[in-house]
């Protein structure tokens, strides 16, 4: 048969599970919730870059537009390989001014959009920037439309990803961390509340060997009617024991009266002595069998192998010279 985990490792692997699919959501939820922080940051540090550096664009006379370097919105923008880049796209999306930063850099899929027409993309690859895309329209002084221009301000994902990376190493380790020491908790606080079970199966165990004669007390609310009832089964076993025994005691002895009495009428017939005695035997044996199988398993056991070698000591003893053997 195979043979059932117990109840303490079932619920400890079902709590186990359960803590693990919580604490995975968990981590799954706040991994979500602190990427798309870190997104809406970007998205709000661009936009004010942007609007300082539309701010900070000078359209000259002949059309041309262009960004002193030193009003730029960030220093970043003057260095290669910074990570943060601008540029101005005209109507027909050909670059109109690049920030030094744009050096080596190429962005594919910007278009120009109209006048206040806003944008903000994402990058799908990891060597991709977050931009911001704002269409802007400058006018003449006569109040006509002279330009249509498109501002981009980008950052590289590598910030992002980083700043993601070392998140989810802390968050990970945090939650391992949480998730060792609430199993810890979980394994005591079943091993506690699961005492008064394994206490109740070691005194049954007790029992059914002999060497205690009932469940004791102190048992929680929910386990006091099973030990009560156990209690009355056991009680109840050892009066109908006692009553089997207390009826052969007295079978025997209202066989025994009879028996005597007619081996003292046949006084000096052999024959029915014979027949007397053989019948005093066959009752005192049944009698005994009778009280064998009356046996239950809840008595104090009897060590077979040592009460046979005695046996087995005291007949070779007396019948030394009839070379007889016995083994167990």
């Amino acid at each position: 048969m195979q043979r059932s985990p117990s109840l303490h490792a079932r619920l400890l692997v079902a709590a186990s599970i359960v803590l693990a699919a919580f604490l995975g959501l968990t981590g799954l939820a706040l991994d979500g919730a602190f990427r798309d922080s870190v997104q809406t940051a970007i998205h709000d540090q661009l936009r004010i870059q942007l609007h300082g550096l539309v701010g900070d664009a000078v359209l000259g006379e002949d059309g041309s537009i262009s960004v002193p370097p030193d009003e730029l919105p960030d220093p970043r923008l003057s260095q290669p390989e910074s990570g943060l880049i601008a540029l101005i796209l005209d109507s027909t999306g050909e670059s109109s001014w690049a920030s030094a930063s744009m050096l080596g850099v190429v962005l594919p899929g910007v278009d120009s959009l109209e006048p206040n027409e806003r944008r903000f993309a994402t990058p799908e690859d990891p060597s991709g920037f977050f931009r911001q895309e704002l269409g802007v329209g400058f006018e003449s002084e006569s109040g006509r439309l002279a330009r249509k221009l498109t501002f981009v301000v980008g950052q590289d994902r590598g910030s992002y990803d980083r700043q993601i990376q070392s998140f989810r190493r802390s968050l990970w380790f945090w939650l391992t961390g949480a998730a060792l020491v609430l199993l810890l908790v979980q394994a005591l606080i079943l091993h506690w509340g699961l005492r008064p079970i394994r206490r109740a199966a070691d005194e049954v165990r007790r029992v059914e060997a002999g060497t205690l004669e009932e469940l004791g007390g102190g048992y929680p609310r929910e386990l006091r009617g099973l030990t009560g009832n156990i209690n009355t089964f056991i009680r109840n076993e050892k009066r109908h024991l006692e009553r089997y025994r207390h009826t052969l005691g007295d079978l025997a002895h209202s066989l025994k009266t009879p028996l005597a009495v007619i081996r003292g009428m046949v006084d000096g017939d052999s024959g029915v002595n014979e027949q007397v005695d053989r019948m005093n035997g066959i009752v005192e044996n049944q009698l005994r069998r009778a009280a064998t199988r009356g046996q239950t398993t809840m008595m104090a056991p009897v060590e077979l192998e040592t009460v046979a070698r005695k046996v087995i000591d005291s007949v070779a003893k007396v019948y030394a010279d009839d070379n007889g053997r016995c083994e167990v």
